[in-house]
């Protein structure tokens, strides 16, 4: 199991002047064991497709749907949200004009998406844990459907940013999102006895009986970010879950440590200031990690998806 880390070098204040290292706004990014900090020696399912080793094999649809979920996430119980989402844009270089231009797409994704949503909900609300071909070959054309929702909407912002360096931004999802995803297959929930009545199945007869198979990845992705204005580090999650995938409700759950056992847990996202209460700056190495899981309120069933 491995997560994203950033080395943060020591910071000194000189007659109350902040003074960094030579060193200052280099991280060292490093695949590297949990260890004991994360307390969690559990196998973790491992990624079908891994960014990290082969960014080509993420989907660009993929890509630019997490870059609009995570600039278009809210959370009032998430404090620091809209300075994360910030945060993320201008660290990785866009100026003001650009980063109003991918949020505005971001706000205008998820309007355009909430009704495909919706739809995809329904079907598996009424045919889960044991859809047909026919609900899958459904969910497949809901998929093309998004598809091209997305990619209008980056046509069109390519578009809007001819005026600067439209490159910039797909170099951004190219070099910084895709190898920060890894793609998991999720398996059909098992189908558990209700408490409310409602009749069970077996979980091993309905899909199994159907030959069902769900090849479409769910993608995770994790990043940390340095907020040098503001003095904090924030980890941000987003997730791509294709519509004919067999997870139904999907849920993140966001971690991030920092040394001397420092750390912050969220959804989607989560941070920790570098500056302590008591005026001393954390030095050392921070790491994230984001699990998703799915649950099934028709199996009455969750299933650990993976993590990133």
């Amino acid at each position: 199991m491995f997560m994203d880390s950033h080395s943060i070098p020591l910071i000194t204040a000189i007659t109350a002047i902040l003074v960094f290292s030579t060193a200052a706004n280099h991280f060292s990014l490093a695949n590297e064991h949990w260890g004991h900090q994360a307390g969690d020696q559990t196998k973790e399912p491992t990624p079908s497709t891994d960014g990290s080793v082969n960014p080509d094999a993420i989907p660009d649809t993929a890509a630019y749907e997490i870059l609009f979920r995570l600039l278009s996430y809210t959370n009032k119980e998430e404090p620091k949200v809209e300075l994360r989402k910030s945060a993320y844009l201008r660290v990785a270089g866009f100026d003001p004009a650009e980063v109003a231009a991918i949020s505005n797409a971001a706000y205008e994704f998820k309007r355009l998406i909430e009704p495909l949503d919706a739809r995809v909900d329904d079907l598996k609300n009424q045919r889960w844990p044991s859809p047909s071909h026919e609900v899958l070959d459904q969910l497949a054309e809901l998929q093309k459907q998004k598809q091209a929702l997305i990619q209008g909407l980056v046509d069109k912002l390519q578009s809007q940013l001819a005026h600067y360096d439209p490159s910039k931004l797909s170099n951004h999802v190219a070099r910084k999102i895709k190898p920060r995803i890894k793609g998991f297959v999720t398996p059909l929930p098992p189908k558990e006895v209700s408490t409310s009545g409602r009749q069970s199945v077996s979980p091993s007869t309905a899909p199994a009986a159907q030959g069902i198979q769900c090849k479409a990845e769910l993608y995770i992705f994790n990043e940390i970010t340095i907020d040098w204005e503001q003095f904090v580090v924030f980890t941000t999650s987003a997730y791509s879950q294709p519509y004919d995938n067999c997870g139904h409700i999907i849920t993140l759950s966001t971690q991030l440590w920092g040394p001397d056992d420092i750390h912050a847990t969220g959804v989607e996202g989560a941070h920790i200031d570098l500056q302590r209460p008591n005026g001393v700056y954390i030095d050392g190495k921070f790491h994230s990690k984001t699990s998703a899981e799915a649950y099934c309120p028709v199996a009455n069933s969750k299933v650990h998806i993976g993590s990133n």
